[in-house]
C-alpha cells in the first residue's frame, strides 16, 4: 500500500561503539569536546571484508559512553545532531553512527529514564535551519523510541513537501497517532495527501472513514485508490456502498481496483463478525460482475456468499453458469463450506433440485465425505435420471463404509452397460477397508459367474488380500471366463501359500488361454513376493516339462532376486532348446548389474550366435546401472574379447569413447586392425585422446599415427593429426 506499508521497524543492535575521552556535564556541553568523542570512533574497515563498517569496543564502554551523553542533557544530543551534514555533501559517518547507538540504547527497556532526553534533544533539531536532510534521519531515529507525547510535534511537518513521508512514519510507529493523521486530512494536498491517506488505512483508524469516503470522488486517481485501499483496510461497514459506487463509476484499471478494495472490504467485515454487511458487498459484486473479464470477482463473490451466508441456493446459481471456472469455484466453496448443518442444507436441496443440479450436489457431498448424507445419496441410486445414478455411485464411492458397499454390490448384477461399469468402478475405488469383506462374500459359490468374475476384479483393484480365497474358490468352477477372472485377480491378491497352486496350474493347464493366465498370476505373484517365490519356483524346475519350465523362468525373471537370477543362468546350460532358449532371452533382459558376470560367460560359452548376440548386448545395456569407470573398462574387456560381430563391437567401441583415460586409450586401440571397425575405433581413440594429449604421449602418438593412416573419414584423420601437431610441440 505505497510507502507507508513499507515502514519496517528496525531494531539494529549497534550498541557496541567506540569511544574514549570525556563529555563536558555542563549546562551546554562544547561541541569540541564533542567532536573529540565522536572522533574516537574506529574509522571504516576499508581493507576488510566489509568496506565501510566498524570495529565496535566492547559494552562497557559504550554503556559508559552513553550515560555521559544523557548526563550533557538534551543539548549534547542536539549537539550530536548538529554534526550531520546533507547526504552527499560530507562524510559525517561517525556521527550517525554514535546518534543511531545512542537512540537504539535509548530504546532498551531498562534506559526508560534515558529516553526522552534523547527524544527532546532530537524534537529540537526539527525546523528551523537544520538541513532537510537531516530531519529527515532525525524523523527516520525517532520511528525507534518516539511517544505520542512527541505526536503533535512530529505531526506538524506532514504539510511538509519534503519530511511528510517521514514524519508519517514516525507517527505510524507510534501506533496511537490516528487523530494527528485525522486532523491533517482536509488541508492535505498532493502527495502529502495520499500518505496521510495511507496512514489511516495503517492504522485502521474508523473516525476517518466519512472523510475517506470523501475523497473517493476527488479528481486525482492515486488519490482515490489510497482512499479505496484505506477504507477497505480499515474495514468499516459504512464504507461498503461508497466503495461499490465508485467502483462502478470507474473504468478499466481503476474499476479493477476499486473492486479489489470492496472486496478486501467484505474481508474484513466477515474477520469482525459482521457478515450482513459483507453478504450485502458480495452479493452486489456478484449481480454487477457479470462480463466474461470479470469472472474472478464473482468467483470470490460465491467463495464469500458461501462463509457469510451458507446457502446452498447460491451455490446452485453460481453452477449454472455456462463459466467452468465459476463452477469449479462454486463446487469447492460448497465442499469446504462450514457448520455442523452444512451437510444438511445440501441434502435438503436435493428434491428441490433438477436432475443436473441433484448429479452436482451429490458430488460436492461426496468430496465432502460425510457420512451423514449417505443415506440421501443411497436413495438416489434408483433415480430415474441416470446422470444422478452415476452422481450417487460416485459419491457413495466416496463416502464409503460398510452401508454403501452393501448397496452397491447388488448393483452389479442388475445394472448394464457403462453404469454397470460405474458400480464396479465406485466399489474398486470405495473409501475403507469395510468394503473388502462385503465385495469378497458376494464373490464365493452360489452367486452368478458373471457377477464373481466382475467382483473378483473388484477385489484386485482394492488390492484386497485378505480375500484371495474368494478367487482361490473360484479356480474349481465349471465356468471359464470366471477361472480366467480368478487367476488374473491371484496375479495381484496372492501370497506365498497360494504360490504352489499357481505352480500346479502352470505345470498342469492344457488350454492354451488359461496356461497364459496362470503363467499371468504367477508372474504377478513372482513380483510381489521375491525370494519366497523364486525359491517355489527353482524347486519346480526340476520335473518340469519345457513349456511349463519355460514359463516359470519368465517367472523368475519378473521376480528379479539373486536366488532368481541364480536359477535363470543354471537353465542357460538345460539340455532341452526350448528351455534354454527362455532362459537366455530373460537373463539377456536382466534389470539388476548382478547379471554381467553370467551374461559375460554366456557370451564366451554359447553355441548358438544368436545367443551371444543377446548376451553381449544385455552387458552393454546395464552398463549404466551405477557402474564406476574401472569396473565399467573391466566389463567392456570381457565384450571386445567375446564379441564376434562387428555390430556388438561398435556398442563396446561407443561406450569406451565415452570413457576418457590411457586405459580405455588400450583397449580400443587394437580394434585399429580390424577392418570392420576401424573407422569407430579411430574416432573412439579420437575422442579419447581429447581430454589429456600429452599424458602418455608416446603411446598416444602411435595409436594415433596408425588411426590417421587406417580410417577412411577425413574428418576423423584431421582431428588426429591436429591432436599428434599438440603432442610434438
Amino acid at each position: 500500500m505505497g510507502r507507508i506499508l513499507g515502514i519496517q521497524f528496525v531494531a539494529v543492535a549497534l550498541v557496541y561503539l567506540a569511544g574514549a575521552g570525556w563529555l563536558y556535564a555542563g549546562e551546554e556541553a562544547p561541541k569540541t569536546g564533542l567532536a573529540a568523542l565522536v572522533d574516537t570512533v574506529p574509522d571504516a574497515d576499508k581493507a576488510g571484508r566489509n568496506p565501510g563498517t566498524l570495529t565496535a569496543p566492547d559494552l562497557e564502554t559504550m554503556k559508559k559512553t552513553y550515560d555521559e551523553i544523557a548526563k550533557g542533557g538534551k543539548q549534547s544530543v542536539a549537539a550530536l545532531v548538529n554534526m550531520l551534514v546533507e547526504p552527499g555533501k560530507g562524510d559525517d559517518y561517525k556521527a550517525r553512527y554514535v546518534l543511531h547507538g545512542l537512540v537504539t540504547y535509548a530504546g532498551r527497556p531498562e534506559n526508560e529514564d534515558l529516553r526522552p532526553v534523547v527524544r527532546e534533544g532530537l524534537l529540537s533539531t526539527l525546523g528551523g535551519n537544520t538541513p532537510k536532510g537531516v530531519q529527515k534521519y532525525v524523523l527516520e531515529e525517532l520511528k525507534h523510541i518516539g511517544s505520542t507525547a512527541d505526536a503533535a510535534a512530529i505531526g506538524a511537518f506532514l504539510a511538509d513537501d519534503d519530511l511528510c513521508e517521514f514524519a508519517a512514519q514516525a507517527l505510524v510507529a507510534m501506533r496511537d497517532a490516528s487523530g494527528i493523521f485525522r486532523k491533517a486530512l482536509p488541508a492535505a494536498n498532493g502527495k502529502n495527501k495520499l500518505t496521510v491517506i495511507q496512514a489511516l488505512g495503517v492504522l485502521r483508524d474508523t473516525q476517518a472513514a466519512d472523510e475517506l469516503k470523501k475523497s473517493l470522488s476527488g479528481t486525482a486517481p492515486d488519490i482515490r485508490l489510497a482512499a479505496a485501499e484505506a477504507l477497505a483496510n480499515i474495514g468499516e461497514a459504512s464504507a461498503a456502498d461508497a466503495l461499490l459506487d465508485a467502483a462502478d463509476g470507474a473504468k478499466d484499471f481503476e474499476r479493477i481496483k476499486l473492486t479489489e478494495a470492496a472486496l478486501r472490504l467484505a474481508q474484513r467485515l466477515v474477520e469482525s463478525d459482521k457478515k450482513k454487511d459483507a453478504e450485502r458487498i458480495y452479493s452486489k459484486l456478484w449481480d454487477t460482475r457479470t462480463a466474461a473479464e470479470e469472472r474472478q470477482v464473482r468467483c470470490a463473490a460465491v467463495q464469500g456468499l458461501a462463509v457469510v451466508r451458507g446457502d446452498i441456493a447460491d451455490i446452485l446459481t453460481a453452477m449454472r453458469t455456462n463459466d467452468p471456472q465459476i463452477r469449479a469455484v462454486a463446487i469447492r466453496a460448497a465442499i469446504t463450506m462450514l457448520g455442523d448443518d452444512a451437510t444438511k442444507r445440501i441434502v435438503e436441496a436435493l428434491p428441490k433440485a433438477g436432475p443436473a443440479d441433484r448429479a452436482a450436489l451429490l458430488a460436492i457431498l461426496g468430496a465432502r465425505r460425510d457420512p451423514a448424507a449417505l443415506a440421501a445419496v443411497l436413495s438416489l441410486l434408483k433415480d430415474a435420471e441416470e446422470q444422478v445414478r452415476l452422481g450417487a455411485l460416485q459419491a457413495a464411492s466416496a463416502i464409503g463404509g460398510a452401508a454403501a458397499a452393501e448397496a452397491l454390490v447388488p448393483l452389479v448384477g442388475t445394472a448394464a452397460g457403462n453404469e454397470r461399469n460405474a458400480v464396479l468402478d465406485a466399489l474398486a475405488n470405495m473409501r475403507g477397508n469395510q468394503a473388502n469383506a462385503i465385495v469378497g462374500a458376494a464373490a464365493k459359490p452360489g452367486a452368478d459367474a458373471a457377477v464373481r468374475a466382475a467382483l473378483l476384479g473388484v477385489l484386485a483393484s482394492r488390492h484386497a488380500e485378505d480375500q484371495v480365497e474368494a478367487a482361490m474358490t473360484a479356480l474349481a468352477d465349471q465356468d471359464k471366463p470366471l477361472r480366467l477372472a480368478a487367476l488374473k485377480a491371484l496375479g495381484v491378491l496372492a501370497g506365498d501359500g497360494q504360490i504352489p497352486t499357481l505352480i500346479k496350474l502352470v505345470k498342469e493347464t492344457t488350454d492354451n488361454e488359461e496356461f497364459s493366465a496362470a503363467e499371468g498370476a504367477l508372474a504377478g505373484t513372482a513380483a510381489r513376493r521375491g525370494d519366497a517365490s523364486a525359491q517355489q519356483l527353482s524347486a519346480a524346475l526340476a520335473d518340469a516339462a519345457p513349456r511349463s519350465a519355460a514359463a516359470m523362468i519368465r517367472a523368475l525373471g519378473v521376480s528379479g532376486t539373486p536366488a532368481a537370477l541364480k536359477a535363470v543362468s543354471e537353465q542357460t546350460k538345460n539340455a532341452n532348446a526350448d528351455v534354454k532358449d527362455a532362459a537366455v532371452h530373460v537373463l539377456s533382459e536382466w534389470r539388476e548389474k548382478n547379471a554381467v558376470a553370467p551374461l559375460l560367460e554366456l557370451a564366451q560359452t554359447a553355441e548358438k550366435q544368436e545367443h551371444q548376440i543377446l548376451a553381449l548386448r544385455g552387458v552393454v545395456r546395464l552398463l549404466d546401472k551405477d557402474m564406476k569407470d574401472p569396473e565399467k573398462l573391466t566389463v567392456l574387456e570381457g565384450v571386445l574379447k567375446a564379441a564376434k560381430r562387428p555390430e556388438e563391437k561398435r556398442l563396446a567401441l561407443g561406450k569406451l569413447q565415452d570413457i576418457q583415460t590411457l586405459r580405455s586409450f588400450e583397449l580400443v586401440a587394437p580394434c585399429l586392425d580390424d577392418d570392420a571397425v576401424k573407422d569407430e575405433a579411430a574416432a573412439a581413440l579420437v575422442k579419447i585422446a581429447k581430454k589429456n594429449p600429452k599424458s602418455n604421449a608416446d603411446a598416444i602418438r602411435e595409436a594415433l599415427e596408425k588411426a590417421a593412416k587406417v580410417t577412411t573419414k577425413n574428418d576423423v584423420r584431421s582431428e588426429a593429426e591436429g591432436i599428434l601437431t599438440q603432442i610434438k610441440k
